[in-house]
């Protein structure tokens, strides 16, 4: 599913800031969204959709669900990817943003390849030490690839200037994990 759609229906009904469970199910199909996994406390989508973060007292939040459907579907090209990630920066579409700002949305966005995943392994009755360990390793070290984000940043922040610093780090679950920590050379 290419982002552009999910991010429209999302936005068709989340204007209001909230989302409702009634209304999950009847956009799932739309969003590429199997309801029946939601309900099942040890399902990967569970952790995603139904975390502190994503809903609360039977709401979703759109903008937590923007990042998750930013982070999972697919883009047309890196540069679109980064001007929609611009756009869930600055909704507003002012012609700067706090850097500071910036940096909490990027801890918020690394939470879902990082975070997650790990509480996700640690709670689960498929645990693997192997993917374990990586995602300690992770989550050791994605304060280090926000903060080289951050330091490239002045205080105030234009559209240009963020995806200049941004690369194509920032366009995919897989490409943030690999930011924090890049494969090594086995030789």
């Amino acid at each position: 599913m290419k982002f552009e759609e999910y991010e429209r229906v999302i936005m068709r009904y989340g204007y209001t800031g909230r989302i409702t469970e009634n209304i999950i199910e009847e956009i799932a199909q739309d969003i590429n969204l199997d309801i029946s996994h939601l309900e099942q406390e040890n399902s990967i989508q569970h952790y995603f959709f139904k975390n502190g973060r994503v809903f609360q007292d039977g709401v979703f939040k759109p903008d937590q669900l923007l990042k998750i459907g930013y982070l999972l579907t697919i883009h047309d090209s890196p540069r679109l990817a980064l001007e929609s990630l611009w756009g869930l920066i600055n909704p507003n579409m002012e012609e700067y943003v706090e850097n500071n700002y910036i940096k909490s949305f990027l801890e918020d966005l690394f939470y879902y390849p990082v975070d997650l995943h790990l509480e996700y392994q640690l709670k689960t009755q498929h645990k693997n030490g192997e993917i374990e360990e990586y995602l300690r390793e992770l989550d050791e070290t994605k304060n280090n690839a926000i903060n080289e984000i951050f330091w490239k940043l002045d205080a105030k922040v234009s559209k240009a200037d963020f995806i200049d610093s941004c690369g194509n780090k920032l366009t995919a679950s897989y490409k943030i994990r690999s930011l924090v920590q890049p494969i090594r050379n086995l030789e």
